[in-house]
């Protein structure tokens, strides 16, 4: 699902997802927008960034769990550490 729009270390029709973490500080509103960015807040930084450069917007998710989205993130840190790549500490 996610692959079809991102690559972890490379931009493609989204972002890529290295250091997505990092990126959002309010971990509740970095699931919030995973699971549907049409209900994300249009004041939060990184989602008019990502509208402004992307153009685009994400699909609906809603009937993912926050283990899920958790899963996923995890999965990010886990190959942002196998390239050396420091995991935030907020994540670890």
């Amino acid at each position: 699902m996610c692959a079809s729009c991102h690559f972890i270390f490379k931009d493609l029709t989204g972002p890529a997802l290295a250091g997505i973490e990092a990126k959002w500080k309010n971990k509740k509103e970095l699931i919030a927008y995973i699971r549907n960015s049409e209900k994300a807040s249009p004041q939060n930084p990184n989602v008019i960034r990502i509208r402004k450069e992307y153009n685009t917007r994400m699909p609906i998710f809603s009937s993912l769990t926050d283990k899920e989205v958790q899963s996923i993130l995890d999965y990010i840190a886990f190959e942002e550490k196998k390239k050396g790549i420091p995991v935030p500490s907020s994540t670890k």
